[in-house]
């Protein structure tokens, strides 16, 4: 997507919370949505490297998000509740867990990361 993710965005927000609390929710469980696992260093990365440190921040509310990080939360998002991926992905294991096993499953995962990130190397 143009304009969004590993584009450097700026990391500054300002230093008290200008999203009120039903906002701030909301982005936190659009971040936790995005990023069940590692939720701030992989918003840092998505957002062009930032300090990890400073995504720690925006989730906990200490420092407000730029816009362009709120944009980009807020457009990934919407692209990710009109997908089934996760659902069609879990179906299909829970549909052959008897039979398919977890090694084999955890290896057709790994194999996805690497053909959609062109390797083993975090960005």
């Amino acid at each position: 997507m143009t304009g969004f993710g590993f584009g450097g965005m700026s990391g500054k927000g300002e230093t008290s919370s200008e999203l009120d609390v039903e906002h701030q929710a909301e982005f936190l469980s659009k971040v936790t949505d995005l990023f069940p696992e590692n939720a701030s260093s992989r918003l840092a990365r998505a957002c062009g490297g930032v300090a990890n440190r400073t995504a720690q921040k925006w989730l906990s509310a200490q420092i407000t998000p730029p816009a362009d990080v709120l944009a980009y939360v807020w457009a990934q998002h919407a692209i990710f509740e009109k997908s089934t991926f996760y659902e069609d992905l879990k179906a299909f294991y829970l549909t052959n867990k008897g039979d398919l096993d977890d090694e084999v499953a955890m290896g057709q995962l790994a194999r996805l990361y690497v053909d959609i990130s062109g390797g083993y190397n975090i960005r």
